[in-house]
């Protein structure tokens, strides 16, 4: 939740944080793990949704349609549609 900001600043966050997490390094049991990726929904409110709980449901729909367009990427709720950021996988 980002309250206050508007969908460019949400996207533009997410963006960071995506890539953030796609540039760092982790371990497990000394082991170092490889390709760690985050797919996220975005939704905002009153934009694309009435109520807490249907941004919350549209975000999930985004983040759902993130993970089966490929992952790593950064979705948007639309009213009629979910079209993907279009800053998403380009850096990779």
């Amino acid at each position: 939740m980002l309250p206050e900001t508007g969908l460019a600043g949400a996207q533009t966050k997410a963006e960071t944080f995506r890539n953030a997490v796609s540039n760092s390094s982790a371990e497990w049991n000394g082991m170092a793990l490889a390709g760690i990726t985050v797919s996220i929904g975005l939704a905002t409110y009153p934009e694309f949704s009435d109520t807490p709980e249907m941004v919350m449901a549209a975000a999930d729909a985004a983040l759902y349609e993130a993970k089966r367009s490929g992952r790593t990427r950064v979705v948007v709720s639309g009213t009629s549609s979910l079209r993907i950021s279009t800053i998403a996988a380009a850096s990779n």
